[in-house]
């Protein structure tokens, strides 16, 4: 667990953005700490890569960063729904990935077994559906370990 992994937090870090403190805290965290820790710091640095917010922030730099998160993710998805969850959401939207339905419906499933809330699955699976039977936004759900 490598800060170069993660091409917006070391750009963060060098411009020394607004809330960058908690950032490294939530860095330090992760690198010592285990999944939960390893899962809040990369939904939290995914949502600051779906837009571009910081100077010197570009799509390659978002792209790679979300690729970062969806590893975290899928490395984490055998052994607790809400991973599993953001697995099948990024594989669904597209985030740090190409769009693969296939792979987001196999991670629901890993995340209905793991006991996932069904309502947030079924929402999903409706978006993951070929062909899709439904279009719009997922809704927003709070994972917890």
């Amino acid at each position: 667990f490598k800060a170069e992994s993660f091409p917006l937090y070391t750009l963060l870090l060098e411009n020394k953005e607004a809330g960058v403190d908690a950032a490294i805290r939530a860095f330090e965290l992760a690198q010592k700490g285990g999944d939960a820790e390893k899962y809040n710091f990369a939904l939290g640095l995914q949502t600051v890569a779906y837009e571009i917010y910081a100077p010197g922030q570009t799509a390659e730099i978002n792209r790679e960063t979300l690729k970062a998160c969806l590893a975290v993710f899928e490395e984490q998805a055998e052994r607790h729904a809400p991973s599993a969850l953001m697995a099948a959401y990024n594989r669904l939207c597209g985030f740090g990935c190409e769009i693969d339905k296939a792979a987001a419906r196999k991670w629901l499933d890993k995340a209905e077994a793991l006991g996932g809330k069904s309502e947030i699955i079924d929402a999903m699976r409706v978006q993951a559906a070929e062909p899709p039977k439904k279009k719009g936004l997922l809704g927003k759900f709070k994972p917890k370990f």
